[in-house]
């Protein structure tokens, strides 16, 4: 059974086909029953392993502006402060990591914000009382690939996304509304948000892989809370490398199994480390000796520190096109 539930976890990572039965797919990529996939899965979204099955939708592709950020907050106003960035809607992850900027969370926008990410973070850095921050922009993706399997150091293809550039209708902001969210396990999944949008199934179905076709939909699988699955350390490797060897060295980085997110972003006179490189892995031994791995493999001295997690404020899914974020400009805005 053990060997059965890490088969279903590697598989319900993988990219699924936009079917009426996309559980059937899964149940006959394993040869198992319907029945027997369902069972499962619900039992490890019961137990956390799986946090959410839906599309993943990509954020700049539906317009929003996003950006990483990291704020120096004292430890006396720590408690208090991460009430207040937990609170923005955009700000979908929030952790406590071991450095000078100790708070780090990455915020998203909608294409419609009054106050924009610059005046929204000046708020924010107000309140939180931070004493220090630095907004590290994405220049460059070289790859987003958050898929844990039972050995994290073996090697990968480098995975760029792809970019969506149009303009998205109103009838594409209510099925990207209502079709973000976890789908229930069931045996036509996409039935009730057919009707819930008022479009057949299979047109829905089609509008869907069109979605994914053109990077709006970066894929359509199960996220996993890697704790659970075992990867209880993540480090967040940055690296300070001339502009001739980033595009060189983000897709040799990439090519690690174990590396989930590798970007190259924008720096500052605070900040230098323009690649940034997300390491998962069971123990922090395990981050370090692939790590070390990763630096075998670069030139000799390159300045680099990695940054773990030490506690997780915040971890969810955006929510795309909600009236929250323009309630919390309304109620946030500085007079």
């Amino acid at each position: 059974m053990q060997e059965l539930k890490i088969r279903l976890l590697d598989e319900i990572q993988q990219d699924i086909p936009f079917v009426r039965k996309p559980f059937d797919v899964i149940s006959e990529r394993l040869g198992i029953s319907l029945g027997k996939t369902v069972e499962l899965l619900k039992d490890l979204k019961e137990k956390g392993i799986i946090r959410q099955i839906a599309p993943i939708y990509d954020t700049k592709s539906l317009g929003y502006i996003s950006s990483l950020v990291a704020f120096k907050i004292e430890d006396d106003y720590l408690q208090e402060a991460v009430k207040i960035l937990n609170a923005h809607p955009g700000i979908s992850h929030n952790y406590l990591r071991e450095d000078e900027f100790n708070v780090w969370f990455t915020i998203a926008l909608p294409p419609d914000s009054r106050l924009g990410l610059d005046n929204t973070i000046d708020i924010l850095k107000e309140k939180t009382k931070a004493t220090k921050y630095v907004v590290l922009n994405t220049k460059r993706v070289f790859k987003i690939s958050a898929r844990f399997v039972e050995d994290g150091l073996r090697r990968e293809s480098i995975n760029k996304p792809k970019m969506f550039f149009g303009t998205l209708s109103e009838i594409d902001k209510l099925i990207v509304k209502y079709t973000q969210y976890d789908l229930p396990i069931v045996e036509n999944p996409f039935d009730e948000l057919a009707y819930k949008i008022d479009i057949d199934v299979e047109t829905l179905l089609k509008i869907l892989e069109n979605y994914r076709n053109s990077g709006i939909i970066r894929r359509f699988s199960g996220l996993l809370n890697h704790k659970k699955a075992g990867y209880m350390a993540n480090g967040m490797s940055v690296w300070e490398i001339s502009d001739e060897k980033v595009e060189a060295y983000g897709a040799l980085m990439s090519s690690f199994k174990a590396v989930t997110h590798c970007y190259e972003r924008t720096t500052n006179e605070d900040w230098p480390y323009n690649l940034f490189c997300m390491i998962h892995g069971k123990t922090k031994e395990e981050v370090y000796t692939i790590l070390g791995q990763i630096k075998d493999s670069v030139e000799i001295n390159i300045p680099h520190k990695v940054l773990f997690s030490s506690k997780e404020f915040k971890k969810v899914r955006l929510r795309y096109f909600e009236e929250d974020y323009y309630i919390w400009e309304e109620n946030n805005h500085l007079v």
